[in-house]
């Protein structure tokens, strides 16, 4: 959870997520940032 996600936190949680075997993640947050749009809406989460 980012309140402005960025492709960083992407490419950061797309490691993680490989390390540990997991094939599906997302980045999820509070407000949209210019140019970055691979991010999940808080709102949407329940």
């Amino acid at each position: 959870m980012k309140t402005h996600p960025v492709a960083a936190d992407d490419a950061r949680l797309k490691r993680i997520a490989n390390k540990h075997g997991l094939e599906t993640s997302y980045v999820v947050g509070r407000f949209p940032t210019p140019g970055f749009a691979q991010f999940v809406w808080g709102g949407l989460v329940f």
